[in-house]
């Protein structure tokens, strides 16, 4: 489920809301299983991440005021993935190395010839965590949030596969809460 742990938080968090839909009633959610593997990443990648991306879900949303319920009993399902895709960028920076002029070939004079242009090749991985929220009643997509970023080689600890997963649900609706009554004093 999360290659994309290892992604750096630099990328913006994206987010649609499927606007026949309305969260505002939302009170309880439950957590679906993760998959059975990750497009494009190691098959260790779920044992390494999962119980702490299902954790981070679990704490997230109660923070925002919401209760687990199991799925039977809830308002909304939520369901977290990723994948992984090579990526290629390209760069011309239109520099030239230098040329010269009045080359002789067999043909004659060449009038202009390069020595080489200043173009950068960079290959990586990229990888996207998606969270899905699906409405229990109609059984439809009613949010969905993502966020992408460059692969890293190295293991990412669970403190920023959590900070990652709160980045991404921050977008997503708090539930509505009534004030609390006064005190009188």
């Amino acid at each position: 489920l999360l290659a994309l742990v290892a992604c750096s938080t630099t990328s913006k968090v994206k987010h649609e809301t499927n606007t026949e839909i309305s969260t505002k009633d939302y009170a309880t959610f439950a957590l679906l299983d993760l998959p059975d593997s990750i497009p494009g990443a190691d098959p260790g990648a779920l044992l390494r991440y999962g119980k702490t991306a299902l954790e981070s879900l679990r704490s997230t949303l109660t923070a925002k005021g919401y209760t687990e319920a199991p799925l039977a009993e809830s308002d909304f399902a939520v369901v977290v993935k990723a994948q992984v895709v090579p990526k290629v960028d390209v760069t011309d920076f239109g520099l030239d190395y230098g040329a010269y002029y009045g080359r002789y070939g067999r043909r004659g004079a060449l009038p202009y010839a390069s020595m080489g242009t200043s173009v950068d090749v960079d290959s990586y991985d990229e990888g996207t965590l998606i969270i899905e929220i699906y409405d229990i009643e109609t059984k439809e997509l009613a949010w969905v949030g993502w966020t992408s970023g460059r692969v890293r080689p190295k293991k990412m600890n669970d403190e920023k596969l959590q900070l990652i997963i709160s980045e991404v649900l921050s977008v997503f609706p708090s539930k509505y809460r009534e004030p609390l009554p006064q005190a009188e004093l």
